[in-house]
């Protein structure tokens, strides 16, 4: 989306100066803060966390990883009361060092992975949300938009082994927002429905 569109899609709650800044971030974004040093303890949609259990389909072995949390931020509230147990959706965090040993493996050339991973840090590849080293992340990583999980919040929540990774800040957090929009709800999929 062109940058000169994004006023039309900028949250309506924030102060129009809030609203310019946020515009103007995202036009930059590549030499923009990613994260926020509010909400240290709070569990927020787009939050990166240690502790989430992925099961792997395969030998159905259970890992405890990197992830960002997708839910809403209302969804995953602890102190909202529910009918029914929360869950909260996840994707994993990799390191982008090894999304390029995995490359690496499969033979491609060297100067094709480096134009893989320039256009994943341009935030070109829908299915990769790129986050760069900083907050509690000690180098670049990528979200995995296309290897989403869920867990039961209460169990998440009781987790005494979890740790906060970082909170994004208010671009980074839009940024997500506009990825997992086009990631999942891409209207012009040209696909004649009728």
């Amino acid at each position: 989306m062109p940058a000169d569109q994004l006023v039309d899609h900028v949250p309506t709650y924030l102060p129009q100066a809030d609203q310019i800044k946020l515009i103007a971030q995202l036009r930059d974004f590549e030499n923009q803060n990613y994260y926020t040093s509010k909400y240290p303890s709070d569990l927020l949609q787009g939050d990166g966390w240690t502790g989430f259990d992925v099961f792997n389909f395969s030998d159905g072995q259970r890992d405890r990883i990197k992830g960002i949390a997708l839910s809403n931020s209302c969804d995953i509230d602890l102190a909202n009361s529910r009918a029914l147990p929360a869950r909260i959706v996840f994707a994993p965090l990799v390191p982008v060092s090894n999304y390029v040993r995995l490359l690496q493996a499969t033979a491609i050339a060297a100067e094709q992975i480096a134009q893989k991973i320039d256009s994943i840090k341009k935030q070109l590849v829908t299915s990769l949300f790129y986050l760069p080293r900083g907050a509690g992340l000690d180098e670049d990583h990528i979200a995995l938009l296309d290897d989403l999980h869920n867990v039961p919040l209460g169990a998440f929540g009781a987790r005494q082994d979890k740790a906060k990774l970082f909170t994004l800040s208010q671009m980074g957090a839009y940024l997500l927002l506009l990825k997992i929009s086009i990631h999942f709800c891409r209207l012009g999929e040209n696909v004649d429905r009728d």
